[in-house]
């Protein structure tokens, strides 16, 4: 399946699914860029941010110390949040949950099933899969950040300490 292209700006096409991010990306506010309509606005805010990119290329913006300096912090900011993101994902792809322990607890809570939850075993598991593997992450993400609290200062003021 191809990506549909809407328009083209210079050599850059602009496609139905760069449409479609932007919409997912606005969230509660793409609900007011329903239908075709909706499309078409999105596709119009997508070229003109391509113009303005285009401008500020040709104008050197990114030569100048104000742009440099927002870069920089631009750069730190996201940095920080990948990699955030990378050690939570890799603290977390650490978690497993073993078949024999999903044995366990489905035979030790066939009172808590209803007859309708029995009848399907493999998608109970499945979903008890799930909810153990949830708790464990839960439970590993608050002990490391406790264990990390240890080795790493933090100091807690309240808001009436901040306003004196």
């Amino acid at each position: 399946m191809t990506d549909t292209i809407l328009a083209r700006v210079g050599e850059r096409e602009i496609t139905q699914s760069e449409v479609d991010a932007l919409r997912k990306m606005l969230g509660e506010q793409s609900e007011h860029f329903k239908g075709e309509e909706g499309d078409k606005r999105l596709l119009e805010e997508i070229i003109n941010q391509e113009l303005m990119y285009r401008d500020a290329l040709d104008k050197n913006l990114e030569a100048e110390d104000d742009f440099q300096k927002q870069w920089e912090r631009e750069q730190a900011s996201l940095k920080k949040q990948v990699l955030q993101q990378y050690a939570l994902s890799h603290l977390l792809g650490e978690v497993k949950v073993l078949p024999q322990e999903v044995e366990a607890y489905f035979s030790a809570n066939q009172e808590h099933f209803t007859e309708e939850e029995k009848k399907n075993p493999d998608q109970l598991k499945s979903q008890i899969y799930m909810q153990l593997m949830l708790l464990r992450q839960q439970a590993t993400y608050v002990n490391y950040t406790k264990e990390l609290e240890s080795k790493y200062p933090v100091e807690r003021i309240s808001k009436e300490e901040h306003h004196e």
